[in-house]
């Protein structure tokens, strides 16, 4: 399954849907669903003071039905898209370009109708503006997809500050009876999620699920107790779920109380490339994780770097202090689309990314990979730079001695000291020599130094999907058990 958002034509070439078509070419690596999670459109015209040449988009209004079609049809020239759309059945729901900020946005009819009318979506009889929605893969997964723009209250108010917004200064953030979702959605959802049979449980977010903060309030959680500042800092996104965190809570908590294991947020709209794995109360760190996220980076749409933000070098540091215990991945400079690979017994999921969107016909790379095992909802990054681990995992313990050593089990040997001579000849360690055990140079050791795995080595350059290669693609993708089907 692969995802994908924001994908502003102004701002460069889809090589990331060439890639992604290019899948369909190998059964090997073809994908049985690809998501769109919003922003598949923009208004038209120019924005953020980036520029690509080949790409024009007019200025011109963008509020009616005709208005929107134009932008459809516009997008739809491109070769890249075109292809990908041929190879693959697409899902998607709309986010604030190409549907609607919030209910009272007045291009809202316009939008919402070009979306029922240019993209490949059901309507449902009764509800027809309609576009939560779920889908039964088989026994193995069930997407929902969440509506997270007709139904939602209004943000709340927004500092300005860089930093973002404190939760003690504008406490609406985390006021009890807030929605974004709105009732009748959040009952399908929890419902969904209790009735569900499927081993993964994949919710398509438009927004960012996990907490951005900038700052934890340590002063104010310490006497917040279970109450809504329990969680206290500064906020970078209210538009998201932290201006709703009190329905966020309510749906943690929900599916901590059901003991509904596997479930796996997928998300877009924040033009960076994130992984997060959330527990019930993210600053406590005896509460138990239930959850965890992946929020893909834009196709093309302005990021870190052409925003003048601070580079990850920066970022990383400042959001790891602030979310220590569920973020492990940011990275704020690259474009791109998300692959999950569904087992059994694991998800596995990759970010792919093309080296440019500024040119066409772009090599696209593995920038990091992810596994996740049934059971668990914590993340380990198999792939790439980058992962931010939680504190109390820095320390590895070392492993407890055996308390009954066997001295005819190998395993409970002293260990050599490559440094010492032999005990028999005197002779100090060969180097090279294969059969020494204390050859701390040994190339036939994978872990050793000069080992293929080595640290002197880093990734293999034949590996395309490793740093020191040009491209990649993802481990084969699995096929889907049983049949596909809508839910409604």
């Amino acid at each position: 399954m692969a995802y994908f958002s924001c994908q502003r034509y102004v701002h460069g070439y889809y090589s990331s849907h060439a890639d992604l078509a290019a899948r369909a070419l190998d059964p090997a690596t073809d994908v049985d669903l690809v998501v769109s999670l919003g922003d598949y459109v923009y208004e038209a015209g120019p924005a953020d003071d980036v520029t690509v040449a080949g790409r024009v988009d007019p200025e011109a209004p963008t509020t009616t039905l005709e208005d929107f079609r134009r932008q459809y049809h516009l997008y739809r020239t491109d070769l890249d898209l075109q292809t990908m759309h041929a190879a693959f059945p697409v899902v998607g729901i709309f986010d604030n370009h190409d549907g609607l900020r919030d209910p009272a946005d007045p291009a809202g009819p316009g939008a919402i109708a070009a979306f029922f009318e240019q993209m490949p979506v059901r309507r449902v009889a009764g509800d027809p503006n309609r576009q939560y929605r779920s889908f039964v893969l088989g026994d193995l997964a069930e997407v929902f997809l969440l509506d997270e723009r007709q139904h939602r209250d209004p943000e709340p108010p927004s500092s300005g500050d860089l930093l973002g917004t404190s939760s003690v200064d504008e406490p609406e953030m985390v006021e009890a009876g807030r929605t974004m979702l709105g009732a009748p959605q959040k009952a399908w959802l929890t419902n969904g999620l209790d009735t569900s049979g499927a081993a993964w449980k994949i919710l398509g977010s438009q927004l960012v699920f996990w907490p951005f903060r900038s700052q934890r309030d340590l002063v104010t959680q310490a006497t917040a107790g279970d109450g809504p500042q329990r969680n206290a800092g500064t906020y970078l996104n209210l538009i998201q779920w932290d201006g709703y965190q009190a329905e966020r809570r309510e749906l943690v908590d929900h599916i901590a109380d059901g003991a509904i294991d596997d479930v796996v947020v997928i998300s877009g709209d924040s033009h960076f490339w994130s992984a997060a794995e959330l527990g019930t109360d993210w600053d406590d760190p005896a509460a138990p994780y239930v959850l965890t996220e992946f929020a893909g980076s834009s196709v093309t749409s302005a990021n870190g770097d052409e925003m003048g933000f601070p580079p990850n070098e920066v970022v990383r540091p400042l959001l790891a202090a602030a979310n220590p215990l569920h973020l492990r991945y940011v990275e704020t400079t690259t474009n791109g689309y998300g692959l999950l690979e569904l087992t059994a017994d694991r998800l596995t999921v990759t970010y792919l990314s093309p080296s440019s969107v500024t040119e066409p016909d772009q090599p696209t790379r593995v920038l990091a990979r992810f596994e996740v095992d049934r059971g668990t909802a914590r993340i380990r990054q198999t792939e790439g730079e980058g992962f931010m681990a939680r504190p109390d995992d820095l320390a590895t313990p070392e492993p407890d001695a055996d308390p009954d050593p066997d001295p005819d089990d190998p395993r409970d040997a002293d260990p050599v000291d490559p440094a010492e001579p032999d005990p028999e000849s005197g002779d100090p360690p060969t180097p090279g020599d294969p059969s020494d055990p204390r050859d701390p140079s040994d190339p036939s050791d994978p872990g050793g130094p000069r080992g293929p795995r080595g640290p002197g080595d880093g990734d293999v350059a034949g590996d395309l999907g490793g740093p020191g290669g040009g491209g990649g693609t993802a481990p084969p993708a699995q096929p889907i058990s049983g049949d596909a089907r809508f839910t409604g």
